[in-house]
């Protein structure tokens, strides 16, 4: 298909630059009404096939709130296999993008907000592993005292008390309608997009609503260690 959509184009160029030149020629070297009208029915014909095809930054338009790399993250995270290459530039199949943006819509995901969980998630895994890495012996030339001292892991704090404080943190969240500035998604808070106008908030309430996600994350994931799942809700 890229092929042969590069090999069109070049043609029409070609005859572009015939057209161009035409009118400076000799009467009996000019192009014919009926050589014209082929040329005008293969530039239609190729217009209506460049029009099935949208460029990287017409992404952003029909994906709001996305930028730069939402075409990667098609074509990597989502398996999108509708695309092609022109020297350094990606092209995409405009209907298969239609019926990812109908697919997306039928289950109510805005795709800027999805990618923006998948990295907030990322993130707090890292920083998971990384302090768990922390706390891990490494190897070292150990002293010849070095024996005999023990312990066990400190008991873990039953569900009640964890399940408590995530409604204690649900009270909190609906009597200062933090809902205005956070989001949800099954078992983990990401603060809402709110670059522009955050200079404007109140700071209090603002570091009020970053720790009570730090909080609340913290709990969820402690009750899924305790109960080896992930979509506990409250």
């Amino acid at each position: 298909m890229q092929k042969e959509i590069l090999a069109e184009l070049k043609a029409l160029r070609e005859a572009v630059a015939i057209l161009a030149g035409t009118q400076e020629m000799k009467p009996e070297k000019q192009l014919s009404p009926a050589v014209l009208n082929k040329v005008a029915k293969e530039f239609k014909k190729l217009d209506r096939k460049n029009k099935e095809w949208i460029q990287e930054h017409d992404l952003y338009g029909i994906f709001r709130g996305t930028n730069y790399g939402v075409g990667k993250y098609l074509r990597e995270e989502l398996k999108f296999t509708q695309w092609l290459m022109k020297g350094k530039s990606y092209y995409y199949n405009r209907k298969a993008i239609m019926d990812l943006v109908k697919e997306l819509k039928s289950r109510k995901v805005n795709l800027a907000r999805y990618i923006e969980l998948k990295n907030q998630q990322a993130k707090f895994e890292a920083w998971v592993k990384t302090a768990a890495a922390q706390n891990k012996m490494v190897a070292y030339q150990l002293p010849d005292d070095m024996y005999e001292v023990e312990t066990w892991r400190a008991p873990r704090p039953s569900e009640r008390l964890i399940i408590a404080e995530l409604e204690r943190l649900k009270t909190e969240f609906e009597e200062m309608k933090m809902g205005e500035y956070i989001d949800i998604y099954k078992s983990f808070a990401v603060h809402k997009i709110d670059y522009m106008f955050a200079k404007f908030r109140d700071e209090t309430y603002r570091q009020r609503c970053k720790k009570w996600i730090e909080n609340y994350n913290y709990a969820k994931r402690a009750l899924a260690e305790l109960k080896n799942e992930n979509d506990f809700t409250i």
